[in-house]
């Protein structure tokens, strides 16, 4: 019966053992894991940083040889967005011409003012 209880003991205690070492992996686990987010949140912010600078050397590099080219495209762009607020303007103005015409003919359709409480409230005072 002691053999027994001492079998049973020694499992206990191996199965504690067990059961701590179990636990300081998966604490390891969890703080490998933050660690490993945190250095591919780094290493993105790096790439980043990394392609804007050659987007950055490229552009300068190309003004600095072509600076006319540069120039043009930006002047093209200007005279597009220009053109396209141009257009804009001539199609707001149409809208509010015929908006002036339908206010016009409804004005020539009910040329005494219409009152209500809303429009004006004072005459419907008491």
């Amino acid at each position: 019966m002691k053999k027994m209880e001492k079998e049973y003991q020694d499992l206990k205690k191996k199965e504690q053992e067990e059961m701590a070492e179990l636990r300081r992996l998966r604490r390891e686990n969890c703080l490998l894991k933050q660690r490993n987010e945190l250095l591919e949140a780094e290493s993105a912010e790096l790439a980043d940083r990394l392609v804007r600078g050659q987007v950055s050397r490229a552009e300068e590099e190309e003004t600095r040889t072509y600076p006319s080219t540069a120039y043009s495209d930006l002047e093209s762009r200007m005279k597009d967005e220009l053109m396209n607020v141009k257009i804009k303007f001539t199609e707001q103005s149409q809208t509010v011409a015929e908006l002036k015409q339908e206010i016009s003919r409804l004005e020539t359709k009910y040329p005494t003012p219409i009152t209500s409480p809303d429009t004006e409230p004072w005459k419907w005072i008491s």
